[in-house]
């Protein structure tokens, strides 16, 4: 198809039969395989030899391409159906909206709506996950307290993890195999089997001579009741817990639950 202006342009080479009414028609051999975009698109016919006006000229939609060969629907957007002959011309058109503006539906095929966007092959696409980006069980992180359902505008929402990080399920570990299980402390308070391995010094003290006496121990191997002999050393430490945190940052968080 000859490129005019940046408009795609052809000719009617097989007129509509009826040519007021009928439903197909065909352009001049090799256009229609460069004729965009992809069907459906708009076309504007109108006499050779002349301007297109809105007395002389109608807007078909093309529903279908199978080489030069278009499936047409007649009198679109407030145009009236002509007396389609050959050698008329066509050319790929936009039709706008009262506003002048491009009407979305005509942007794309599918059905334009608050619902859908308009992918990058032309076709209007629910997104994944329907018209509402959040599914059930989905989970809304934000900065502000505003349930999702007024923020979204759909669906029930409950908070969701209170006071808890969030972690990705691993089957290889027991923690963290199962959806929404729970688990951590925020303080901990160490057992003797997880403190370090470690010695405490025992003094020797002096005598009132100012001399040092020495430490001596002996077991008394008569004793009926023998239990551990020898000097302790001095307690440290206050047993307390010890902070278990993580550095963090606090959100709101949400899970749609119907």
């Amino acid at each position: 198809m000859e490129a005019t202006f940046g408009l795609q342009y052809s000719l009617v080479a097989t007129a509509p039969v009826p040519a007021v009414s009928g439903v197909s028609l065909t352009v001049t051999a090799g256009d229609g395989a460069t004729l965009l975009p992809t069907a459906p698109f708009y076309l504007l016919v109108w006499p050779t030899s002349a301007k297109p006006t809105t007395s002389n000229s109608e807007i078909l939609k093309v529903t279908a391409v199978v080489t030069d060969v278009l499936t047409i629907a007649r009198a679109q957007h407030g145009s009236s159906a002509r007396t389609v002959v050959v050698g008329d011309q066509l050319c790929v058109v936009m039709p706008s909206s009262s506003s002048g503006m491009a009407a979305a539906d005509k942007l794309g095929s599918g059905t334009a709506s608050s619902s859908t966007f308009l992918r990058g092959d032309g076709t209007w696409a629910v997104p994944a996950g329907g018209s509402e980006a959040f599914p059930v069980n989905a989970v809304f992180i934000a900065v502000v307290s505003t349930n999702p359902a007024t923020l979204l505008g759909y669906g029930t929402w409950a908070a969701f993890a209170t006071g808890r990080v969030l972690v990705g399920i691993d089957p290889g570990q027991t923690e963290f195999d199962v959806v929404e299980e729970t688990g951590g402390a925020k303080t901990h308070t160490l057992t003797i089997a997880e403190m370090p391995a470690h010695d405490h010094m025992q003094r020797r003290h002096a005598t009132a001579t100012g001399a040092l006496s020495g430490i001596t121990t002996a077991a008394d191997a008569s004793s009926s009741n023998p239990g551990d002999l020898g000097p302790v050393t001095g307690q440290t430490g206050g047993g307390g817990a010890h902070n278990n945190l993580q550095p963090y940052i606090v959100v709101y968080m949400w899970k749609r639950t119907l």
